[in-house]
């Protein structure tokens, strides 16, 4: 269950679970305007959101960084592949999202921040697969020592990862977020994790195999850390 709120021209979004044992309702937050809520087992919703508009002690705990929803559904400006993109929303009869000179389109039937992010987030699960599937094909031409054939792969905004690898499926998984950055941060995660397609480990063979198909990805590993800790703050807390 969900519950949103508008508070001064802001909607907020509360995800509301409940727990047999717990004796009160507690608010934590998840985004700049997404907050997670535990309440006792059949806690009625309309006491919840009573208790969300009495009581504005949460606003107090915003954090200073944006969840990825958080930022499709609220950001005026978003990278793709590096390259800022003013963002425009509008109403239409059709859910679609047009990219055009620098600019965002996002078109949807009603102006509901979770169908906006909903529609960039699928945006973006598109323009990453391409990009993901052009090493493929380039990586598959231009070596040999790792099998790319039958490989599968995901797209989703993970929290503390940029990629994963499941050698015994062969499935490679990417954050969402590497749509954004620039593509030689998108090549430094896809080469780290097709390694992993032939050395499981971390040990020195995967690191020298590392090197001979990406000279320099300490380089972009450091960057990417930096970029990647910066790009989430939430405008009020970066000027």
């Amino acid at each position: 269950m969900f519950i949103n709120l508008e508070l001064e021209g802001q909607q907020y979004r509360f995800d509301v679970f409940f727990r047999a044992s717990q004796k009160r309702i507690i608010i934590k937050p998840f985004g700049h305007h997404h907050f997670r809520v535990t309440a006792p087992k059949y806690t009625p919703k309309y006491v919840i959101k009573g208790m969300l508009e009495q009581d504005l002690s949460w606003r107090k705990t915003l954090p200073n960084v944006w969840s990825y929803d958080e930022y499709l559904m609220w950001s005026t400006h978003i990278d793709i592949q590096g390259e800022p993109h003013r963002v425009e929303w509008m109403e239409s009869t059709t859910n679609e999202v047009r990219l055009h000179a620098g600019v965002i389109t996002v078109m949807t039937k009603t102006k509901d921040p979770q169908k906006k992010a909903q529609l960039l987030k699928n945006y973006m699960i598109r323009l990453l697969s391409k990009e993901v599937s052009w090493l493929l094909e380039d990586y598959a031409r231009k070596q040999s020592e790792i099998n790319l054939d039958a490989t599968r792969l995901q797209f989703k905004p993970y929290r503390t990862r940029f990629g994963s690898c499941h050698a015994k499926d062969r499935v490679l998984s990417f954050n969402l977020v590497l749509a954004h950055y620039p593509k030689a941060y998108l090549e430094y995660v896809f080469v780290h994790e097709i390694v992993h397609l032939k050395v499981p480990h971390h040990g020195a063979e995967f690191y020298q195999t590392l090197s001979r198909l990406l000279p320099g990805h300490e380089q972009l590993r450091h960057e990417l850390n930096e970029h990647h800790a910066a790009y989430f703050k939430h405008p009020e807390e970066t000027l």
